[in-house]
C-alpha cells in the first residue's frame, strides 16, 4: 500500500512539474488573459455535451447487461459513470473504473466479476469508437495548405485507424491464450500492479470473445460507441472554441477526437501534466500557435475537472435517492475477478 501511494505521489509530482513548466514558459498572464476572453456560450455547450456524454455511456453500459441482467437500471449506470469519472480525476491508472465496477455490483447486485468485465469491455469499445470518430474527424479537418506536410499526409490515411483497431482486436481474441501467457511472463512480473494488468487483459479478452458470439449485441454497441465518442469529442471541441476563439469548428473537433486517444493510458492522477502535453502536441501540430494553445490546454483541463466534479456530485446524489443515504456504497473495494457478463 505504501509503495502504491509513493508511486502515485511521484507520478503526481511529475505531472505537476510538467504543468508548472508549461505555465512558466507561456506566462501566467496569458493564462488569465485567455480566461477573461472565454466564451460563456461555448462553456455552456461543453457542460451540456458532458452531461449528454454520461447519459449515453449509461445507456451503452445498460446495453451490455441486456441479456445477462436486463433489470440493471440506466439511472444507476449513468450516475455511477459520472462518479467513476470523478474518481478518475483524482486517481491514477483509471482507478475510477475499479470503483465503477464495485458500485454497480453493490447497487444492482450483478456480481463484481460481471460488472468488472463490462467496465473492461467499455474501454475497448471506447477505443473503437474513438478510432472511428478520429478517422472521420481528421478527414474533416480543413487543409488550406497551412498544415505541416506530415500532418496533411496523415489526414489522408486517417481511415486506416478503425480498420487497424478492428484487426488488432480480432487477432488478440483469436490468440488470447498466447497473449495472456506472454503478458503473464512479462507484465505479470511487475508485482501486484502487473498482476492486476494481466487480470484486466484476461477479463477484457474474455468479454470480447463472448461479444463475438453475440453479433446482434455487438451491432448495437458499435453505433452506441460512435455516438459516445462524438459527444466526448464535442466537449473538447466546444472548449477549444471557448478558449481559442476563431478556431474552425471542424479543426477543433478533429483535434479533439485525436487528443482523446491519449486518454487510453492514464499515468498521472487526473492526467495532470500529461493532459496538457497531449493537448498542446495535437493542436500545435494542426497549426495553432503554441503560445495560445498552452493557456487553452491548462484552462480546458481545469474546466473539465470542474464539470466532472459537478456532474459526479450530482451522480452521487442521484444514486442516494430512494436508499438509506449512501449506506450501499462498498466499504472496501476488492479486486475484480476474471468473469464475463
Amino acid at each position: 500500500m505504501a509503495s502504491s501511494r509513493l508511486k502515485a505521489a511521484l507520478l503526481l509530482g511529475l505531472g505537476l512539474a510538467l504543468l508548472a513548466a508549461m505555465v512558466l514558459w507561456v506566462g501566467p498572464s496569458k493564462v488569465l488573459l485567455a480566461l477573461s476572453r472565454a466564451s460563456p456560450v461555448y462553456l455552456a455547450l461543453a457542460l451540456a455535451a458532458y452531461a449528454t456524454f454520461f447519459v449515453l455511456r449509461g445507456w451503452r453500459w445498460k446495453t451490455l447487461f441486456a441479456q445477462s441482467a436486463p433489470e440493471v437500471r440506466m439511472r444507476s449506470t449513468t450516475g455511477i459513470t459520472a462518479v467513476g469519472w470523478l474518481a478518475n480525476s483524482i486517481l491514477p491508472l483509471k482507478g475510477g473504473d475499479v470503483l465503477r465496477a464495485a458500485l454497480l455490483a453493490k447497487k444492482e447486485k450483478v456480481g463484481l466479476g460481471p460488472a468488472a468485465s463490462t467496465v473492461a469491455l467499455e474501454r475497448v469499445l471506447d477505443m473503437l469508437g474513438l478510432a472511428i470518430v478520429a478517422a472521420v474527424g481528421l478527414l474533416l479537418v480543413p487543409d488550406d495548405g497551412a498544415l505541416p506536410r506530415g500532418i496533411a499526409r496523415a489526414l489522408e490515411i486517417a481511415w486506416i485507424l478503425p480498420i487497424a483497431g478492428l484487426v488488432i482486436l480480432a487477432v488478440l481474441v483469436v490468440m488470447r491464450d498466447r497473449v495472456i501467457a506472454l503478458a503473464t511472463r512479462t507484465v505479470g512480473q511487475w508485482g501486484p500492479f502487473g498482476v492486476r494488468l494481466v487480470e484486466y487483459l484476461a477479463t477484457t479478452l474474455a468479454g470480447l470473445a463472448a461479444l463475438a458470439k453475440r453479433p446482434r449485441l455487438l451491432l448495437a454497441l458499435v453505433p452506441q460507441s460512435v455516438v459516445v465518442a462524438i459527444a466526448q469529442a464535442a466537449v473538447f471541441a466546444f472548449l477549444v472554441e471557448a478558449f481559442l476563439p476563431g478556431t474552425p469548428l471542424l479543426l477543433a473537433f478533429g483535434g479533439a477526437s485525436l487528443f482523446l486517444l491519449s486518454f487510453v493510458v492514464s499515468i498521472t492522477p487526473g492526467n495532470v501534466g500529461t493532459y496538457e502535453a497531449a493537448f498542446v502536441a495535437v493542436y500545435a501540430a494542426l497549426g495553432l500557435p503554441t503560445a495560445l494553445v498552452v493557456p487553452a490546454a491548462i484552462l480546458t483541463h481545469l474546466t473539465t475537472t470542474m464539470i466532472v466534479a459537478l456532474l459526479g456530485s450530482l451522480g452521487l446524489l442521484s444514486l442516494g435517492v430512494g436508499s438509506k443515504g449512501f449506506s450501499w456504497l462498498p466499504a472496501r473495494l476488492s479486486r475484480p475477478r476474471s468473469e464475463t457478463p
